[in-house]
């Protein structure tokens, strides 16, 4: 997705499924791995997303921490659980790798059962999205950040704002999806998200800048321009600089050139970078022992909203004070501009609940969930307060299938550290009906390849290669 033949590639009829590997930057016990391509629009392109699951655990012994590996089997079996809650609210389908021995523990192994049965009783119910925050990814634009050099690296500010979702929003305690601006802009699903981050947006086509005003900026919802206005008016890959083009994110702006960072000063906080320490990943400097947060990258541009009336500043860059973060309401909208390529988890979070997305959990904590299932999975132990976005008859742990609640529109629960809760939630009729149906479905099918084992039971034999 940091490409501009995205848009061709999911307009083809031959692309039937899409599967990049997912990154490696902090896919640990606690944290999250983030599908690495936009989702929400290759569901809207009837296209399958796969997801690569190469997920390491304690067996793999520590040989390569930056791919995540976890430290126990109680972190290993939580962080499948983890995946098991991605694939059964969000629709993405995995697809196993193992470079060793990755799952060759017993409890590793007798959390692999449960896979089919959770799978196929999640395909039961709807699960369509319903993430209330979108993200969005422009291809054109994110290649004019490189054309320009806004950034003193390669594809800078692609890097960093992918960096938000595996570093900082994760945690946000709400699902949310990740789009190309095209798709969303047309999508008759647009109504169902009250908050919407427009990654580095700064190539609008003139219909592009018609569909912001007349279908984005309406019904009260909360706009967030990061990094830089839609200074390029785009005509195929042809772009006309002005700064005159970024009015359309609600502001005016200035434009200066130089050597920066972007951090900004709200208050008495330092911004705009995150401060979380990076313990895996590639192209990245990491230490799992210690880690430490990624060095602020220097900018050779950075942009200030005017003063203007209606126009309130709640940020400002830390080496100058001149206005790093703005917004604006709106009879129909509330328009942001945070002139950052990194927004941390508290300022979002407060933007969402100011625009009222449904929070799930009253701490940082990942957070997957549909119509009818969950995921919660935290780094930290403690109680969590689990909220329901409705009243639900019944509240059932998926994993030891006990109920958690009755008539509940919200539970509490104590979770260990770096471990996972996965619940249903809704009509109890509904849930024994198709749970029975699913688990007798699969004893018909275990009964039967028992049946027929005999016929293609061997007895294994190992081979010492190196004495051959």
């Amino acid at each position: 997705h940091y490409h501009r033949e995205m848009m061709p590639i999911l307009n083809s009829p031959w692309l039937d499924a899409f599967g990049p590997a997912p990154g490696y930057l902090n896919r640990g016990p606690g944290d999250d791995i983030p599908a690495f391509a936009p989702v929400a629009s290759l569901k809207a392109h009837n296209k399958v997303y796969l997801f690569q699951a190469d997920v390491r655990t304690h067996v793999e012994g520590g040989a390569a921490k930056r791919f995540g590996e976890t430290d126990s089997v109680a972190e290993s079996v939580n962080v499948l659980y983890r995946e098991m809650g991605k694939y059964m609210t969000d629709g993405e389908i995995p697809y196993h790798w193992t470079f060793g021995k990755w799952y060759d523990d017993p409890a590793i192994y007798a959390a692999a059962r449960n896979y089919e049965r959770l799978m196929r009783l999640s395909g039961r119910f709807p699960r369509q999205s319903v993430a209330e925050v979108a993200e969005v990814l422009d291809p054109l634009s994110l290649s004019a950040g490189v054309q320009y050099r806004y950034g003193t690296e390669v594809a800078a500010a692609a890097k960093f704002f992918d960096f938000n979702r595996r570093l900082e929003w994760h945690r946000l305690g709400a699902p949310r999806d990740l789009w190309l601006l095209d798709d969303l802009l047309t999508s008759d699903r647009l109504a169902q998200y009250k908050v919407v981050v427009l990654h580095g947006v700064c190539a609008l086509t003139t219909e592009q800048r018609r569909l912001v005003r007349e279908r984005l900026c309406r019904d009260g919802r909360t706009i967030i321009w990061m990094y830089a206005p839609p200074i390029f008016a785009a005509d195929g890959t042809k772009l006309a600089w002005s700064l005159e083009n970024g009015k359309d994110a609600g502001f005016a702006f200035e434009e200066k050139r130089g050597d920066f960072t972007l951090l900004i000063k709200s208050g008495e906080q330092t911004l705009g970078w995150s401060q979380t320490g990076i313990y895996g990943g590639f192209g990245v400097p990491w230490n799992h022992e210690n880690p430490k947060p990624h060095y602020a990258v220097r900018f050779q541009s950075r942009f200030s909203p005017l003063p203007a009336d209606g126009v309130k500043v709640f940020g400002r860059y830390a080496d100058d004070g001149s206005p790093a973060a703005a917004m604006r309401e709106t009879k129909d909208c509330r328009e942001v501009f945070w002139g950052s390529v990194m927004m941390e988890r508290e300022v979002l979070a407060r933007f969402a609940a100011h625009a009222g997305v449904h929070l799930y959990v009253d701490r940082p904590a990942v957070v997957y969930a549909n119509g009818n299932f969950g995921c919660v999975h935290v780094k930290e132990a403690g109680p969590v307060k689990v909220s329901l976005p409705r009243t639900a008859e019944i509240v059932v742990d998926l994993v030891t299938e006990k109920t958690i609640a009755e008539n509940a529109s919200s539970f509490d629960v104590d979770l260990a550290a770096k471990s996972t809760l996965l619940f249903y939630f809704g009509d109890r009729a509904a849930y024994e009906r198709e749970s029975a149906d699913v688990k007798a479905g699969l004893s018909a099918r275990d009964a039967e390849l028992e049946r027929l084992r005999p016929q293609f039971a061997y007895e294994a034999v190992r081979t010492n290669l190196a004495a051959v």
